[in-house]
């Protein structure tokens, strides 16, 4: 009762969990929080965890939770639906190619329609704030959906935040990584021992599609004024389910670490970054 499934065009729907029909609009909401799931692709238990939250602040009936789904073959799409490949729908790659589906749909794309109907104040008079956030695989796309939406720009009258919680891996506007060079410093990597280090998504080489559809400089200055709050666990320094490939460990060596570095670096070559 809680599954609607959002236009997304070319006839295409995403399937998401939400505590109000989306389409239909409430005049009462004032903050909408959309949460996305992790690696294992269960927007049900992010949803679940979001309206208690919202219980336990007793602002569940002016808050808006919306879960979508970004489904890969093994979760047996309906005909109607985008699927994505395991990895894809965390970097906003398109959705995997059909006879009935030649362009794709970015996993960010999907998100921005949702929001196109948030921004509407004629179905949301009384919004006021919307919350894109996300854990672990969650949280990359949340950071890498801060830098490259630009949906915000289209709601000036509207607080747009970025939660991101514990990803693997982040986002680099620059080629520069820590402990690189003689005095293990900042510094440029050995593209030969690492040549795709830089490369999207852990960099802005080799962009895709949704993301080279603007100017790279306009990325890096979006995500650096954006409202983003990166939450880290200073326990979270396991390896499960955490990625090891070169570019990874480039920015760290868990995401405890990762996400200091990732901080240190934003002082260091964006200070006037507007993240905490």
């Amino acid at each position: 009762s809680c599954v609607e499934k959002v236009a997304l065009g070319g006839g295409f729907f995403l399937p998401v969990y939400r505590s109000l029909p989306i389409t239909e609009g409430d005049t009462l909401v004032e903050r909408a929080v959309i949460v996305v799931h992790g690696a294992n692709r269960n927007p049900w238990d992010y949803f679940e965890t979001m309206i208690l939250a919202t219980q336990q602040a007793q602002v569940l009936d002016r808050t808006l939770v919306v879960a979508p789904h970004f489904q890969t073959l093994a979760d047996g799409p309906e005909g109607d639906e985008p699927r994505w490949t395991s990895g894809g729908w965390k970097r906003g790659d398109q959705s995997i190619t059909l006879p009935t589906d030649a362009d794709g749909i970015s996993s960010y794309g999907a998100v921005d329609r949702i929001l196109a109907h948030l921004g509407n104040p004629s179905l949301y008079p009384r919004l006021q704030e919307v919350v894109v956030t996300g854990h672990s695989a969650g949280g990359q796309y949340a950071h890498r959906f801060a830098a490259g939406s630009r949906v915000e720009e289209s709601f000036p009258g509207l607080r747009f935040r970025y939660i991101v919680a514990n990803p693997s891996t982040y986002l680099y506007l620059g080629p520069e990584r820590a402990g690189v060079g003689e005095d293990a410093g900042w510094g440029i990597p050995d593209g030969n021992a690492c040549p795709d280090y830089n490369h999207w998504h852990y960099g802005l080489e080799k962009v895709n599609p949704y993301m080279a559809a603007q100017e790279l400089d306009d990325v890096r200055a979006q995500l650096t004024r954006r409202d983003v709050t990166y939450l880290v666990g200073t326990e979270d320094k396991g390896s499960s389910m955490l990625d090891t490939s070169c570019g990874a460990m480039l920015q760290g060596p868990n995401r405890y670490v990762r996400g200091l570095i990732l901080f240190a670096y934003l002082e260091a070559f964006h200070p006037t970054h507007a993240h905490q």
